[in-house]
């Protein structure tokens, strides 16, 4: 406590940029000293003015957060420039986010992209994502889907995950680059093993309906089944598709019971497709009277292709209703009707 005591008189006497910052820092965790933010400022403060972009990036946070400071965007975004100028990377990324939100500063895209992308070349991957973005939507720049990859790989290769999942959509789609399903599962993989929901999901999609690669069951189940046991119930839907898409009997046991788990969980979709099993009789004995009774909960609020089922109902077209049921099942794959695939 002496030592800390005497290093602090010592900075407070010769005045060096590096020791003020360490006394901030004394002060702003408590460190042999009475933790005060006030202090803290102070001393950060006086190793700003001399230059210390440590010190000036503190400042910024400081004003940001009103911690020892009155709290003031305006100054929050004058020392994070000081900071920036100096080629901060982290203060370039703040900076950029200031001008995007119009906090502290004149809201403008352009220089919210200019200050990203400072930030983009020495590496930061959430700037580098940022630019990305504004590339593949033209925001502040021209846009340029051959620039969104070129960012959004770098920062995907680093870990960020926004980026990678991104990269996913962005192959998936095929709008802005070639449409591509292995670099989109590629980069959806990287994303769903960080866990995120929507690239485990997209994942579940692609393998389920073999959308730009090849058709697996298995795979999809994979994905899905993580989501399902998290408690997500269109996973446990898209699970029961799964086991209807595979067409024996004892696959339609299993979709019959995960349509009805999903159906007690709150999955309104999934009471349609369990309708259809009793239209059909399919693990269950044909009744229309328990389809007429699971269609007429469905929610008011679901979808045209749903509407459409419950329109075909109320006149009375049981056959056209099954088949459309069908078709939402087996959706993005193309429904040819047993009837009209060609026989043996």
């Amino acid at each position: 406590m002496a030592a800390l005591d005497l290093y602090r008189k010592e900075v407070e006497a010769n005045g060096g940029p590096c020791g003020q910052y360490d006394v901030g820092r004394m002060y702003e965790i408590g460190l042999g000293v009475e933790q005060s933010d006030e202090e803290a400022a102070k001393w950060y403060r006086r190793a700003a003015e001399q230059g210390s972009i440590g010190a000036q990036h503190k400042m910024g946070f400081m004003y940001l957060h009103g911690n020892g400071v009155e709290q003031s965007d305006e100054e929050a975004a004058k020392w994070f420039r000081k900071a920036a100028d100096q080629g901060d990377a982290d203060a370039q990324f703040i900076l950029g986010s200031f001008y995007s939100d119009g906090r502290g500063v004149e809201q403008s895209d352009e220089e919210a992209v200019e200050w990203f992308r400072k930030a983009a070349e020495q590496g930061d991957p959430s700037a580098q994502f940022k630019l990305g973005w504004a590339y593949e939507e033209g925001w502040g720049v021209e846009q340029s889907g051959e620039e969104a990859v070129r960012w959004y790989k770098l920062a995907a290769e680093q870990g960020d995950l926004d980026s990678q999942l991104s990269l996913g959509s962005l192959y998936e789609q095929g709008d802005v680059v070639e449409q591509s399903g292995e670099e989109a599962v590629k980069w959806y993989k990287l994303a769903a093993e960080q866990g995120d929901y929507l690239a485990q999901a997209a994942l579940g999609h692609i393998y389920g309906y073999g959308v730009g690669v090849e058709k697996d069951l298995k795979e999809a189940k994979k994905w899905y089944g993580i989501l399902a046991s998290k408690g997500d119930h269109s996973a446990v839907a898209n699970l029961g598709c799964m086991a209807y898409m595979e067409g024996s009997g004892q696959s339609y046991e299993e979709a019959r019971r995960l349509f009805e788990k999903a159906s007690d969980m709150g999955s309104s979709l999934s009471k349609v497709f369990l309708a259809s099993m009793y239209i059909d009789g399919l693990a269950v004995e044909a009744s229309k009277e328990k389809a007429l009774e699971l269609l007429s909960d469905v929610s008011d609020d679901e979808d045209e292709d749903v509407q459409r089922v419950i329109a075909l109902v109320k006149i009375g077209d049981w056959n056209g209703c099954s088949l459309e049921i069908k078709k939402l099942i087996f959706s993005p794959v193309e429904y040819v009707p047993p009837e009209l695939l060609p026989s043996d």
